[in-house]
């Protein structure tokens, strides 16, 4: 019991190193898996200890190799650990619940029902992400040139054979013999409509998920015609903000390259090899799409967070963000007018004030910024960190840049405003490189200040109070340190 309850210490120190590097928008379910899926090249949904080994290195300094294959044992079966079940009972801790240890959940093949063996493609299949039931639903097409969307059972055995074969979920002739038992159709035995079997393995989704996939085609759908073109669907599908490549797993080129294929595989599908060519994309395939990978996504959250981010449905117009464009125009800005007699234009006839203020008079990022500051100052501490978490998450994308969209929501989020000359000077003093963007931590740097002499050397004192080097840029401290040090 004294080895259980270590191994369950190690497991949680562990698992508190995961959740201070995952982003604050996953979970640590979802971190878990990505870390072992970047393993698993045979995308078979299952790692050896040795891939194991390499996925939790980041995390796992100073275990020894032994605690590691404790831990690998407890969730593995016969020597191959289930990414997606692993990243699940991991990060909440089912195993660690349980009174005794219950080693090897899984069902021999032998022993599973048609139903169960459908369960574990679709946990094949949507472990290989997209490109798995696309690729799927591609042999079966491909075995239909007629169109006929029926098979008959040879043809069935062979493509399933042929899909699965070596791909690390094998498949028995009495499995398969029973999967085609439950989708033939009933006035001729030997066929199946496949169609059924393909909706069996879709997941039904959510009324969020549906949610979202209903915002994603109005925004492609500017005509609200229910038609959109494929080429415009793939030119505005934005790579740079998925958040696989925001988080460094992958290239933004490879997340593109494999949306087009997957969207045209399945769309090919849908419509058979007879059928007409367009490039059009109706309503129901787009959504038909999403039903069929919404598998692939073990949360609502992920789900709705990657189309928000890929198709930039943050970034529709909010009237709350643009609003306070009014406040913007400078309503006594033109120059004073002046005529000659008893009638005459009076000059300054309104006031100098935030909102009216002439075109000519230059605003200075400094004055703005000390303005900004000064608010900040009056709401605290918890609203100054607040404002820095804010920025930082609303660059999705990870590259310390931010455009005037993204800028005007995480100030609305930290509860700053800014009028468009004010913006302006902002982004020419904060621009970044790249043109029409803000940097970040310039941003921040600007809008915190310098520590006066004396402030500064209070902190210079305190960071040396808990072993630090004042004025040495490589010297750290850990959080730890500062905890107990506080």
């Amino acid at each position: 019991m004294a080895a259980l309850a270590e191994l369950h210490q190690l497991e949680e120190v562990i698992l508190s190193k995961i959740q201070q590097r995952i982003h604050s928008r996953t979970t640590e379910e979802t971190s878990i898996a990505k870390a072992l899926k970047y393993y698993d090249l045979q995308n078979a949904g299952y790692l050896n200890f040795e891939q194991f080994k390499r996925s939790l290195a980041p995390y796992t300094a100073g275990v020894s190799d032994q605690d590691l294959k404790n831990i690998f044992g407890r969730y593995a079966d016969q020597g191959m650990l289930h990414i997606r079940q692993f990243a699940m009972e991991f990060s909440n801790g089912a195993r660690r619940l349980e009174p005794t240890e219950d080693v090897g959940d899984f069902q021999p093949a032998q022993a599973e029902d048609s139903e169960e063996t459908l369960a574990r493609i679709k946990d094949f299949l949507f472990d290989r992400g997209p490109r798995g039931i696309t690729s799927l639903s591609a042999a079966f097409r491909d075995a239909d040139p007629q169109n006929l969307r029926v098979m008959h059972f040879e043809t069935f055995m062979m493509v399933m054979a042929d899909f699965f074969q070596e791909s690390g979920c094998e498949l028995l002739d009495s499995q398969l013999d029973g999967l085609f038992q439950l989708f033939q159709q009933p006035h001729a035995p030997d066929q199946m409509a496949y169609d059924e079997f393909f909706l069996a393995l879709k997941e039904e989704p959510s009324q969020a998920r549906r949610a979202s996939i209903r915002q994603a085609f109005r925004r492609l759908d500017k005509g609200s015609e229910g038609l959109v073109d494929m080429q415009v669907i793939i030119r505005s599908f934005n790579k740079n903000r998925h958040p696989e490549v925001s988080g460094g797993t992958r290239q933004a080129d490879e997340v593109l390259a494999e949306f087009a294929e997957t969207l045209k595989d399945h769309i090919d599908y849908r419509r058979g090899q007879r059928s007409y060519p367009t490039n059009l994309v109706a309503w129901e395939e787009f959504e038909d799409y999403y039903k069929s990978v919404s598998g692939c996504y073990l949360t609502d959250e992920e789900f709705c967070n990657t189309l928000e981010k890929v198709w930039d449905l943050n970034k529709l117009p909010d009237s709350s963000v643009e609003s306070r464009e009014a406040l913007a125009r400078p309503a006594a800005g033109a120059p004073a007018k002046s005529r000659a007699g008893l009638h005459h234009w009076q000059t300054n006839t309104l006031p100098i004030s935030p909102t009216h203020h002439k075109v000519e008079q230059c605003t200075q990022h400094e004055d703005v910024l000390l303005r900004a500051r000064t608010q900040i100052a009056r709401k605290g501490l918890r609203a100054a960190i607040d404002i820095v978490q804010n920025f930082y998450a609303a660059d999705d994308d990870v590259d310390d840049e931010l455009d005037v969209y993204e800028f005007r929501q995480a100030c609305q989020k930290s509860g700053l405003a800014f009028r468009h000359a004010e913006e302006v000077s902002i982004f020419e003093a904060c621009g970044s490189a790249s043109g029409g963007k803000i940097a970040v931590p310039r941003f921040l740097q600007l809008l915190h200040g310098e520590l006066n002499p004396q402030r500064m050397s209070v902190v210079d004192r305190a960071f040396a109070a808990v072993g630090g080097t004042p004025g040495d840029p490589t010297s750290t401290v850990t959080p730890a340190t500062l905890k107990d040090h506080f």
